[in-house]
């Protein structure tokens, strides 16, 4: 392995075998003018992922680094210890059911970066697509600035695609708290704390094919652990930027709905009238339009 990676891309894999050599191949046709590494970490597959990564590993051995873990550390902890892994000046993310479209995504992006030291991080649009359907959508709607701070981020609730970023390593914090390796939200927290140390940049090209399918990780996860993830994520969040950005941090109206809705269908109703009680609290200037819409909601849930 060439030490002197100006570029890792971190990628984690968990029964891919469908998908992983075309996100394996998106990174492999890269051109660049620097060296780059491939550091796949394998999270105890039980398919044939590890197999087909390992022949890629065999026949690419200056560019992939093979991480097999040996028993499953679960999505959070292996994309942590993945980035940890990386010796590159930049990380860019890749999962290995998802793949880059655009040869020059790496270069693009270290260009970038090498231009903007104000800068923590950049990303691209992206295109997400439903798999053995036609259905797609474009990430990015609207027009938003080629550099921005994360006030800018949250209250704008600007869509960052994971594997679209490229981020400086001194960007990394040091050491999270154990509530970051159990949150749903882990990407977009990892987005806040990044922000922290420098702005945004935004490249107006798509870079990322976002593959949505039956076993993907955000339609399997239960919707209540997701909102009550989002709840504490949110407090935590808060803590960690000790306050500054209270105005978007308190705001947890959203998740308290989406939370009693859930609660109302699975017949929870002590549940459901709490959880409605602090959406009410937390939103007091909803509007009529507002209070519509959560009846509908509600009358929808009750139908069934």
């Amino acid at each position: 392995m060439d030490k002197t990676a100006k570029v890792s891309v971190s990628m984690i894999t968990y029964n891919h075998e469908q998908y992983i050599a075309q996100a394996i191949e998106s990174v492999l046709s890269q051109k660049t003018d620097f060296t780059f590494e491939l550091v796949v970490a394998d999270d105890a597959s039980t398919d044939n992922t590890l197999r087909i990564v390992q022949e890629y590993a065999e026949k690419y051995p200056n560019i992939i680094k093979l991480k097999s873990r040996k028993v499953n550390l679960g999505l959070v902890k292996n994309a942590l210890q993945t980035i940890s892994d990386c010796e590159g000046e930049y990380i860019a993310l890749l999962e290995g059911d998802d793949y880059w479209v655009d040869d020059a995504k790496l270069q693009k992006q270290a260009d970038f970066l090498d231009s903007n030291k104000d800068c923590s991080f950049c990303f691209t649009n992206s295109v997400k697509f439903w798999e053995g359907t036609d259905k797609s959508e474009f990430s990015i709607t609207g027009n938003i600035p080629e550099k921005f701070d994360l006030n800018y981020f949250l209250i704008n609730n600007v869509n960052v695609s994971n594997n679209t970023k490229m981020f400086r390593r001194s960007a990394q914090p040091e050491s999270l708290q154990t509530w970051f390796y159990e949150t749903v939200q882990w990407d977009w927290s990892l987005h806040v704390l990044h922000a922290r140390t420098g702005l945004i940049g935004y490249l107006d090209f798509v870079s990322l094919r976002y593959r949505r399918h039956p076993n993907a990780f955000i339609l399997t996860c239960d919707s209540s652990v997701l909102y009550e993830s989002g709840l504490r994520t949110l407090k935590e969040l808060n803590a960690e930027t000790k306050g500054e950005y209270i105005h978007y941090f308190s705001q947890t109206w959203w998740h308290h709905q989406q939370l009693a809705l859930t609660m109302l269908k699975d017949g929870e109703i002590i549940r459901f009238i709490k959880h409605l009680l602090m959406s009410l609290l937390n939103r007091p200037m909803r509007g009529l339009q507002g209070y519509r819409d959560l009846a509908w909601n509600i009358k929808h849930v009750l139908k069934g």
